[in-house]
């Protein structure tokens, strides 16, 4: 729960905006605690899953450096990249958990094409470690953040 009711501008617009890992939430210090079953991780970015790509167990890319300290600290590897290869509409950037998403245990699927982010060397050795492809949704395209790809149901093997 929150204690204030989300509206504009930032960051009275993301309350809620969270990342849950492997019984962990990183979380904005503003929403209460709403089970014993996580431990919560506080970091002052209200933007957490925007700026948080979950690859697999006490693992994730992130664009945020205070994000990628305070996991790191709390037991999570972290593959740090750098701001702006992401387009926003209406923005000057977007934030890399918003341009992809998990669509199978082992398949990350990215708006736009991976290849084109300055850091995407990082990325890829970063997948690869983790047993993660890339599926690039629109070869040849800038990222571009759609606010996170989350599947309803994911790909057979």
């Amino acid at each position: 729960m929150s204690e204030k009711e989300p509206h504009s501008p930032y960051p009275n617009d993301c309350a809620l905006n969270y990342l849950y890992n492997n019984n962990k939430s990183i979380i904005n210090s503003n929403v209460h605690t709403f089970t014993d079953y996580t431990k919560f991780i506080s970091v002052k970015q209200g933007y957490v899953k925007c700026s948080v790509a979950p690859v697999a167990q006490n693992a994730i890319i992130t664009d945020d450096a205070a994000i990628a300290r305070t996991a790191s600290a709390n037991g999570f590897e972290v593959c740090f990249v750098e701001k702006g290869d992401v387009k926003l509409n209406g923005y000057p950037y977007g934030f890399i958990g918003g341009c992809c998403g998990k669509i199978d245990s082992n398949v990350m699927a990215f708006c736009g094409d991976i290849s084109l982010h300055r850091n995407y060397a990082d990325i890829k050795r970063f997948l690869f470690n983790h047993g993660v492809e890339i599926y690039n949704v629109e070869p040849g395209q800038p990222l571009l953040d759609i606010g996170s790809l989350i599947p309803i149901t994911q790909l057979k093997g």
